[in-house]
């Protein structure tokens, strides 16, 4: 039953983020804007390359694809993180 429950979750979880993403501002982030009205923006340096630039997927076919892939796989990864840190943290409180 417990298992059944954090699968329900996860789908859930994957389900919204996959949905929602779609519907994510393109507008810039706070500190885009700050630099943007500071006037330095474009002196700003990459340090890395990012696997999904505009929180996209560039290998999907289409826009709407691609974003939703990109939402799915973030939702993904932050909920294999925090399972892992509970899990952790649970295991570490029950020594």
């Amino acid at each position: 039953m417990k298992n059944n429950k954090w699968s329900f979750v996860f789908i859930v979880s994957i389900a919204i983020g996959g949905f929602l993403s779609l519907f994510a501002s393109s507008s810039p982030d706070g500190l885009e804007k700050v630099a943007e009205a500071q006037g330095f923006l474009d002196k700003g340096q990459q340090l890395f390359t990012s696997v999904m630039p505009e929180y996209q997927f560039p290998a999907a076919h289409g826009e709407i694809v691609g974003i939703s892939i990109a939402g799915i796989a973030g939702t993904c990864i932050v909920f294999a993180i925090l399972f892992l840190m509970g899990k952790l943290i649970f295991r570490f409180r029950k020594n």
